[in-house]
């Protein structure tokens, strides 16, 4: 279902491991995943993963490459139109440094990169961890914003009270992996 699920919990509660799952990074213990209706296996993997988003931990990037450079291997990948890179620049800010090498981005600059590659082809689910790590204010608001209407469903693991507000539900995962929801 479309909208914004806040994923919160203390350090150390599993939280970024969960997300890793979903996106078959690291296998469950036991039990399966379910992740766009469909159970996840090595055969189905990637084409559920066209239609998935996300930024987990730091972004990975070139730093030798600029922006936008970065961003078109993301649509290579992706097979995504290049009139993606745009749009997504757009969305976070960033035109105006789209032709800077990104290793010369502040770390803020950095994440909303991540991010931009996180929108690119619009997909379905979006699965972000930390989204506004090294934001200033005005650029957690700004995220927040754009958040509130994507047109998918979007989890995001965070401690930022910002996200609680806009949630339409959140988990809260306690110590040892157990999830409780949080009334709003």
């Amino acid at each position: 279902e479309c909208g914004i699920y806040g994923f919160l919990g203390p350090n150390g509660a599993g939280k970024s491991t969960t997300m890793k799952m979903l996106l078959g990074l690291v296998k469950p213990t036991e039990g399966n995943v379910k992740i766009l209706g469909k159970y996840l296996t090595s055969k189905n993997r990637l084409d559920i993963l066209k239609h998935t988003g996300s930024l987990i931990e730091s972004p990975s990037y070139y730093a030798h490459l600029t922006g936008r450079e970065n961003l078109n291997l993301v649509c290579m990948l992706k097979q995504a139109p290049e009139t993606e890179i745009d749009r997504v620049l757009h969305i976070v800010r960033l035109e105006n440094q789209q032709h800077k090498k990104v290793g010369q981005y502040s770390l803020g600059m950095k994440q909303r990169l991540g991010l931009a590659s996180a929108m690119i082809g619009s997909p379905r689910l979006l699965l972000l961890d930390e989204p506004t790590n090294s934001l200033d204010q005005a650029a957690v608001q700004t995220v927040v914003k754009l958040l509130q209407t994507y047109k998918g469903t979007v989890l995001i693991v965070t401690h930022e009270n910002c996200f609680d507000a806009v949630a339409d539900q959140c988990l809260l995962m306690e110590k040892g992996g157990s999830l409780v929801e949080r009334k709003k």
